[in-house]
């Protein structure tokens, strides 16, 4: 039998080790709402010198990360999200530069993104691997394991206070 633990382990990376995988031109889907990647995000700004038109799709942001916020970053990320929140509206008054609206249906989310254009990378959250070794995306049921299923690379924020859920929400 596989040892799932150390094969885990040996996937365990710091956020800004894993965000390396961003690069110029790339889209990326993250998982929405109680299951936003809050750490992951609130680093993406630090990629800002060395990328150019990274689009960040997201349902809602809980929080005005400075990937967005600071007009400084124009050129280099474009939130593309599905709905408002706070920061982004605060972001699009300001005439940031770096905010656009993409009216969505939620529940063809997943299937007109990839539709469109597939993203290369998914960050979300999940929970730690169970005995058998798989994840739990929680309460990412929406569209992320979907997304996940397709994109090039993936970045999963492990968090051992989501709650683990039944149904199709686990993967290896």
């Amino acid at each position: 039998m596989k040892n799932f633990q150390q094969e885990y382990r040996s996937k365990l990376r710091s956020i800004e080790d894993a965000i390396q995988c961003i690069k110029s031109n790339y889209d990326i889907v993250v998982a929405q709402c109680a299951s936003e990647p809050q750490g992951v995000m609130a680093k993406l700004h630090i990629l800002s010198p060395d990328v150019e038109n990274v689009r960040v799709f997201s349902v809602l942001t809980l929080k005005p990360y400075e990937f967005y916020m600071n007009p400084a970053n124009k050129g280099h990320f474009e939130l593309a999200s599905w709905f408002l929140a706070p920061g982004s509206r605060e972001a699009l008054k300001a005439g940031c530069g770096t905010v656009t609206y993409v009216p969505n249906m939620l529940h063809r989310a997943a299937a007109d993104r990839i539709y469109r254009h597939i993203p290369e990378v998914f960050i979300g959250t999940c929970t730690p691997p169970d005995k058998n070794g798989f994840v739990s995306l929680s309460l990412g049921i929406t569209y992320e394991k979907d997304i996940l299923e397709h994109a090039k690379y993936v970045i999963l924020e492990v968090n051992p206070r989501l709650p683990r859920t039944l149904g199709d929400t686990h993967v290896h």
